[in-house]
């Protein structure tokens, strides 16, 4: 077939077919060595072939090789400008930045293919994609649709379309989205996984297995399904059905799954109470996935459900005595420990678990709650600290001491945590957030309420009442007061948390509208949970008359 194609280009020297075909050939025979050269010698040929040039970037892709594919695609876009094959390799040198998340490089590259060609599908994907992928779900819906009507069965498509349909609060308009995608691929179990995954979210448990049945009528056996099912029936703490479904899964895969299976039975056993079945099961386990921690934790923690504390003790210590370095058995062991109050044993044993594993988080944090359990304040903040450093600044860590620093009234370095976790992760919707509250609620100078200001930005689009509520706090605090009262208002339809409530009715009562402020401010005095600014909410209803 080579030799054939071979000759075919020599006969048709103005037909580019021929090339290509040889090319193909030969890729397709896997000596990407020859096919390079080849390529090489055809386009050294003709410059003006752009297919050819596409080839060899897409040859250099497809072998690992990036930096060379965007060689040969900034080549192309040098030569033919904002033509038609400019355009395209535009399009493909946008989706090798977005590989490297160099997201400014690939929005301008996309921006410019769109300036010249405002209906280009692949820009206008990429660009919704972007735009999800920063929350900008307006921008996302918008290209994701102009996008679709070429091609309105590409489920690839619709699944990006619902997601950006539900981070934008539009539920029902993402689940009919699920269902035009799954139409459109009615064989594809990924997605009727992800569209679970949005049920479950969106608490439509009873869809869910619906979808997950209809999924089962494709592929019975497959465990993925399975285990979303079994998942579905423990959110539901449906014991019984959770059990049936248990079996099945113990009952599919090689010898090497059989581990999970039994211990998702251990876990349906468990949701009835029935602990000594639960023992059985993940004891079974055990003996398949010894070292798995994951069995191990389940063990351990059933034995303290059944109240045999003292066989879990000699358990866990039969486990570090066997193997010093097994972490999770000296944390278990820990637990167990700080549970009883043996707050000296605790310590030692969450210690040796830090020593086993530096970068395991859970060992700190636990050993830290000791700590704070013996009234150690300062040995607590050291241990966070000594935790964050090991484990090179790990999220769930920095939290608890910049909570910790907060609750013992050290504000500023509360503050100075949140801007070391910001500085790690500029993109945290959740460290804006609370470095934003922290800055308003503790400082009142102009540049901490311009910072805060600053940090919420990115936040406004977003429909999490806790955010909300940051962005009216933050707006009112800079005497915006107008514009925070919408954004107060939406947090508090959502909760009922006294400290919403607060800042909703500090807000109205600002704004002149006393009746509307009185009954926010009343219910958050009323409520048992305590809140920074209660006394001002109290001190606001004498002014009002409350």
């Amino acid at each position: 077939a080579e030799k054939i194609a071979l000759e075919s280009v020599g006969h048709f020297k103005d037909d580019p077919t021929a090339r290509r075909y040889h090319v193909d050939l030969v890729r397709r025979r896997g000596d990407i060595k020859v096919a390079e050269e080849v390529l090489k010698k055809y386009i050294a040929d003709d410059s003006k072939e752009y297919e050819l040039q596409f080839m060899l970037a897409g040859l250099y892709a497809g072998s690992k090789r990036p930096d060379e594919a965007g060689a040969v695609l900034e080549k192309i876009i040098k030569d033919d400008g904002v033509k038609k094959n400019g355009l395209m390799a535009r399009d493909e040198l946008a989706k090798y930045y977005l590989s490297k998340n160099d997201i400014t490089k690939a929005e301008q590259l996309v921006n410019e293919v769109l300036k010249e060609s405002p209906q280009d599908n692949d820009a206008l994907i990429l660009r919704g994609n972007m735009a999800l992928a920063k929350k900008d779900y307006t921008l996302a819906i918008s290209d994701l649709r102009a996008a679709l009507r070429n091609q309105p069965n590409q489920a690839s498509l619709l699944r990006q379309l619902a997601k950006a349909h539900e981070g934008n609060g539009e539920k029902e308009l993402a689940k009919q989205t699920y269902q035009t995608a799954l139409t459109a691929e009615p064989q594809d179990i990924s997605l009727y996984l992800e569209y679970t995954a949005f049920l479950m979210n969106t608490g439509d448990t009873a869809q869910a297995i619906k979808t997950l049945d209809a999924a089962l009528t494709i592929a019975p056996t497959d465990r993925r399904i399975l285990e979303a099912q079994f998942n579905v029936y423990l959110s539901k703490k449906d014991g019984k059905a959770a059990l049936q479904v248990a079996e099945k899964i113990k009952a599919t895969g090689t010898e090497k799954d059989k581990g999970a299976g039994y211990y998702a039975v251990g876990l349906a056993y468990q949701l009835q109470a029935d602990h000594k079945g639960a023992k059985t099961n993940f004891a079974k386990a055990l003996e398949l996935e010894p070292a798995s921690p994951q069995l191990l934790t389940a063990y351990a923690r059933n034995l303290m459900a059944m109240k045999q504390t003292d066989e879990a003790i000699r358990f866990l210590k039969d486990k570090t005595t066997k193997n010093p370095k097994n972490a999770a058995a000296h944390n278990l062991l820990g637990e167990i420990y700080l549970s009883q109050k043996q707050l000296e044993n605790a310590g030692k044993s969450f210690a040796a678990a830090q020593q086993a594993l530096p970068e395991w988080s859970i060992p700190y944090r636990n050993q830290a709650l000791a700590h704070l359990q013996g009234n150690q304040l300062e040995a607590a903040i050291k241990v966070y600290q000594h935790g964050y450093e090991q484990t090179k600044g790990d999220a769930t860590l920095g939290y608890a001491l910049a909570s910790l620093y907060e609750q013992i009234n050290r504000s500023d370095d509360a503050i100075k945590q949140f801007e070391f976790l910001l500085e790690k992760s500029p993109d945290s919707d959740m460290v804006r957030n609370n470095l934003a509250m922290m800055l308003v609620t503790y400082r009142t100078d102009a540049n901490s309420l311009d910072k805060a200001k600053q940090l919420i930005e990115p936040l406004r689009k977003t429909i999490d009442p806790n955010y909300q509520d940051t962005i009216g706090w933050v707006l009112y605090k800079k005497g915006e007061v107008k514009e925070s009262i919408p954004y107060l208002q939406k947090a508090a339809e959502k909760t009922t948390t006294p400290v919403i409530r607060y800042h909703l009715g500090m807000a109205l009562y600002s704004s002149g509208d006393k009746p509307a402020a009185k009954p926010h401010l009343e219910a958050a005095i009323k409520s048992p949970q305590p809140f920074k600014g209660i006394e001002e909410a109290k001190e606001t209803l004498k002014q009002i008359g409350g």
